[in-house]
């Protein structure tokens, strides 16, 4: 089985993988705040939703740790976990964003995520991903379905999704076998047969998450080079 690496746990100055939402909040006056940002993750005006997901994104990669505590009292991660099934692209984008960030900065965020049906979540995801991301490179009426916009949101929730796994991977011993369930290793091998028509950093990322998942991990080692693609 995979074995957790050691990590070192430090804050961002620039988080990745998450898209500027204008009028995001940075900064909440009073902890009476944080319940009405959260409300607003369910709420059913999706503007309200994407509002909120790239909000709490902020405010749990901001500076003020005293903020990050209130929203993780307050349950952020059930809620952000719980939006990962969310309908709009841009929703997804945002929470997928901001469960990274946070698992890459916070080892006690990370075994948290790890226990909240991350992986169901994500799982259930794939299909979905497979095929906007097939349109993409076919540029068949799916992809065009999509849009510029819309090929962003699917290529970087992908690569956001990916680089989660790989932290919890990396921090969470346990992540290993679900991850091994998950049975992801054909979805990421696929990249790299189409690597010129998708960005590069997703291609790295995939290859980030493969370099992983593998490391002194049998069944996902096996499962790699008994690949057709790999």
């Amino acid at each position: 089985m995979g074995k957790a690496q050691k990590r070192t746990f430090k804050s961002r100055t620039n988080p990745l993988g998450t898209a500027t939402v204008p009028g995001a909040a940075t900064a909440v006056e009073s902890k009476d705040d944080v319940p009405v940002l959260l409300k607003k993750l369910s709420s059913s005006d999706a503007s309200d939703r994407v509002w909120a997901a790239a909000s709490a994104s902020n405010l749990l990669m901001s500076d003020d740790e005293t903020v990050r505590r209130m929203l993780l009292s307050n349950n952020v991660i059930s809620a952000l976990v719980e939006r990962l099934s969310d309908s709009v692209p841009d929703v997804v984008v945002q929470v997928s964003g901001a469960l990274y960030n946070l698992a890459a900065v916070d080892h006690g965020a990370a075994v948290e995520i790890s226990r909240r049906n991350i992986y169901g979540a994500i799982q259930s995801l794939i299909p979905r991903l497979a095929t906007s991301i097939d349109g993409i490179i076919k540029n068949n009426e799916e992809g065009q379905r999509l849009g510029d916009d819309g090929r962003k949101m699917v290529l970087l929730t992908t690569d956001n999704m990916l680089s989660l796994l790989r932290v919890l991977c990396e921090t969470v011993p346990a992540s290993v076998k679900q991850v091994n369930d998950m049975a992801l290793i054909p979805f990421v091998i696929s990249f790299f047969k189409v690597a010129d028509r998708l960005p590069p950093s997703l291609v790295q990322t995939a290859g980030q998450f493969l370099h992983t998942l593998t490391d002194e991990n049998t069944a996902a080692k096996r499962t790699l080079l008994g690949h057709g693609d790999a």
